[in-house]
């Protein structure tokens, strides 16, 4: 889950500021390298990065999410089966 939620984080974050950068006009930035523009970006770049960040954040919980709910589904599962067996035994 820890894995899901910083993948998320991270792909959004820098995929934001690749999209930024593209529609600021800046040269797209390296997670390494040290920014040499001052950016200026427009409404619509803030509006990218949001964008990207918002989805990147969102797919990495829905994924958490989704396989904290698939363990308990399994185990809901298992249990919901023993007492199926334990009913059919007992008169």
């Amino acid at each position: 889950m820890v894995a899901a939620l910083l993948a998320g984080n991270l792909i959004g974050y820098y995929g934001g500021g690749y999209a930024e950068a593209l529609i600021a006009g800046l040269s797209p930035p390296a997670p390494t390298a040290i920014a040499l523009e001052k950016a200026n970006p427009t409404a619509w770049a803030m509006l990218a990065w949001g964008a990207c960040y918002g989805l990147g954040i969102g797919c990495g919980l829905g994924a958490a999410l989704y396989w904290c709910q698939d363990a308990q589904r399994a185990l809901s599962s298992r249990v919901a089966a023993e007492r199926k067996r334990a009913s059919a035994v007992s008169p």
